[in-house]
């Protein structure tokens, strides 16, 4: 919500069970947004959005937080939006959310 506040955008990735949690009450504000490399999760939460990371990635690009609900793909995921976006995520703009 902060982020939102002064208009910088939130990249939430993986819609799964850690995602679930995490937006579980929460209204998600519009600079933030969900992403999932499955297709069929499109409609995994009632009220939020689940789009494709490629139909995503000048947002992501531009984003100013990641949250990645993928602990085990975690550098796989970064690497992947270095790649296609040039955006390097570190420590101090991204987290790592684990079911623990």
């Amino acid at each position: 919500r902060e982020l939102a506040k002064s208009g910088k955008s939130t990249v939430i990735w993986s819609a799964n069970w850690n995602c679930m949690r995490l937006l579980d009450g929460f209204n998600l504000p519009q600079a933030a947004f969900v992403v999932d490399s499955d297709i069929r999760k499109k409609d995994y939460f009632k009220d939020t959005p689940v789009s494709l990371p490629s139909d995503k990635l000048k947002e992501i690009g531009k984003a100013s937080y990641l949250v990645l609900n993928a602990p085990f793909y975690a550098e796989e995921i970064k690497r992947w939006i270095s790649d296609k976006t040039g955006r390097k995520f570190t420590k101090e703009d991204s987290i790592i959310l684990d079911y623990f």
